[in-house]
């Protein structure tokens, strides 16, 4: 019966009111970490594809809650944006337990053991660290400070990658305790820990941590972490180019310059990116060693040969002492140096960097510099088709061009690339479609041998399929398996990418997946990516050069 006296009726109202609120709590308050956890579950099992098309309405309120797929209908479009929505709210007010399930996504990838490229983990990682950069309070803070010194009571199901997520959210928390804990962990036991250490303090770039890390590099033994050691004294030179200290930055230069030569190329490359910006003549004596070092072909020194080092330890000696010797004659500017040292006076910068854009070779205008070149050239179906090219005498006008195929043209390039590369150089070819075949593993010499090998090869390509331009990266850069703190091998320097379409099969063809996939397997090779865009511009082919230090070219 309904209620009649006027008790009942506000009696009735209150538990109206109070039923409504503690549902709204458990539907967009404290619920929204168990929904985070069933997120995570699914998607660890596969069952939610990040790559594809729009959330099903009804999966998508069961899994989000119909309060969030209603004030963010965004939600529906992908399991993507169920993500960042779910994580969002999370960290407006985690607890323990938000923290701690944040902390393991933002841990995913840094495990030893593989995942399945089509689960995207570079994407869930990523977002996972921004969301612990946005967790505000101190409950929170503590609980990612004890994750990162490596204090696994209290944590349970702890695992090594946690204290690594930890370390790496860390980096963008401003707080000076928090930079103390950071380079506390540069002395840790662990390699990776103190790789990932030194990789938040690079993204914090605060000039108080120069002397720690200047103090560590000395007796860094582990590749990967100089490596990140170097990555953070160069971002603090960087972001604090105005107000350095002449202490500090002599600290850095005099760390780094000890540094030449322990490791192998990658790490030299940072190191003569750092005598650019810290100015002093002491830089100039280990920066002819190291055009000795690339001029040296024997088997020995070749983990120090490299021509994208060769190109910025020359143009760092000629903004440092405007003279214009040739790169490939280290024995002039050793002559040069030994008769100037004791009266050298340091020119001021240069207005502009003084870069030297002549080069034996080409590949489709783009210069070839590497000394271990990888050419990667996409062979799919559409590469049948027609190309207009300019004809011999260079020009371009209507009455000038000529018919071509997109794949009679790429070989052409390829062929005049090769053959004007020095002899002490290597190259190898990856062609691919729906498969990937890779020629030269190892490289090949760039000797008469090693040419008549490549023109049998070019000889048997021919266009079909589709275009797996994932696979073909993954096969350059060994991109499935990277992993965190690896130390990999740095066989090239230099890789030419050829395609005229989008990814379109494949283990990934979503492109900001390949893109993030590409970039974690780059951190620490350093290979300088070019990329050729046949048929018109793409902006994921740009972006692909682009964001590894290359240029792209559209024919």
């Amino acid at each position: 019966m309904p209620p009649t006296s006027l008790r009942d009726r506000l009696l009735l109202c209150l538990w109206i009111a109070a039923t409504a609120l503690a549902g709204a709590a458990q539907d967009d308050g404290g619920s929204y970490v168990r929904r985070l956890e069933r997120w995570h579950a699914a998607w660890r099992d596969g069952r939610l594809p990040l790559a594809s098309g729009a959330a099903a309405s009804d999966v998508a309120r069961r899994l989000y809650g119909s309060a969030l797929v209603d004030e963010a209908p965004q939600v529906l479009a992908s399991h993507r944006a169920g993500l960042v929505e779910l994580l969002a709210r999370v960290a407006l007010d985690p607890g323990q337990d938000g923290v701690d399930l944040v902390l393991r996504l933002a841990a995913t990838g840094l495990g030893k053991e593989p995942l399945d490229p089509g689960l995207q983990a570079d994407f869930v990682r990523e977002t996972a660290q921004l969301a612990l950069a946005r967790t505000t309070g101190s409950t929170a803070l503590e609980r990612l400070r004890a994750a990162a010194r490596g204090e696994r009571k209290g944590f349970p199901g702890w695992e090594p990658e946690l204290q690594l997520a930890a370390l790496q959210a860390l980096g963008a928390v401003r707080n000076q305790i928090v930079r103390l804990d950071l380079e506390a962990q540069l002395a840790a036991g662990d390699d990776d820990v103190r790789t990932a250490a030194a990789g938040a303090l690079g993204v914090r770039a605060h000039a108080n941590s120069t002397g720690a890390l200047a103090t560590a590099l000395p007796r860094e033994t582990d590749t990967p972490a100089a490596l990140a050691m170097l990555d953070a004294l160069h971002a603090i030179v960087l972001a604090n180019a105005a107000t350095l200290d002449a202490r500090s930055s002599r600290d850095a230069l005099a760390a780094a310059l000890a540094s030449l030569g322990r490791f192998d190329w990658r790490c030299d490359l940072v190191v003569v990116e750092l005598c650019r910006r810290i100015r002093s003549a002491r830089s100039i004596a280990p920066l002819i060693a190291v055009l000795e070092r690339c001029a040296d072909a024997r088997s020995g020194h070749d983990k120090f040969r490299s021509g994208t080092l060769r190109e910025a330890a020359h143009r760092a000696l000629r903004e440092l002492t405007g003279t214009l010797f040739a790169a490939d004659r280290p024995q002039d500017w050793r002559a040069f140096w030994d008769r100037e040292r004791d009266a050298f006076v340091m020119p001021p910068p240069p207005g502009s960097s003084l870069d030297d854009t002549r080069t034996s070779s080409g590949f489709f205008g783009i210069p070839v510099r590497g000394l271990r070149v990888l050419f990667v050239i996409d062979v799919s179906g559409s590469m049948d088709e027609s190309l207009l090219v300019p004809r011999d005498n260079g020009t371009s006008s209507a009455e000038q061009v000529e018919t071509t195929t997109r794949i009679a043209q790429a070989k052409v390039e390829l062929w005049n690339a090769v053959e004007a590369l020095p002899a002490d150089a290597r190259f190898g070819v990856i062609a691919f479609s729906d498969g990937v075949r890779r020629w030269g593993k190892p490289l090949v010499p760039a000797t008469d041998r090693g040419r008549a090998s490549l023109r049998d090869l070019l000889r048997s390509l021919a266009a079909g399929g589709s275009t797996n331009l994932y696979g073909a990266l993954d096969a350059a850069l060994d991109i499935a398996d990277t992993r965190f703190g690896q130390d990999v091998d740095a066989e090239i320097d230099e890789l030419f990418v050829l395609s005229d379409g989008q990814p379109s099969s494949g283990e990934l063809t979503d492109p900001e997946a390949i893109l993030a996939a590409v970039a974690r397997a780059n951190r620490v090779r350093r290979v300088r990516i070019h990329t050729v865009a046949l048929g018109g511009a793409s902006e994921f082919v740009r972006r692909l050069a682009e964001e590894n230090g290359g240029v792209c070219a559209v024919r």
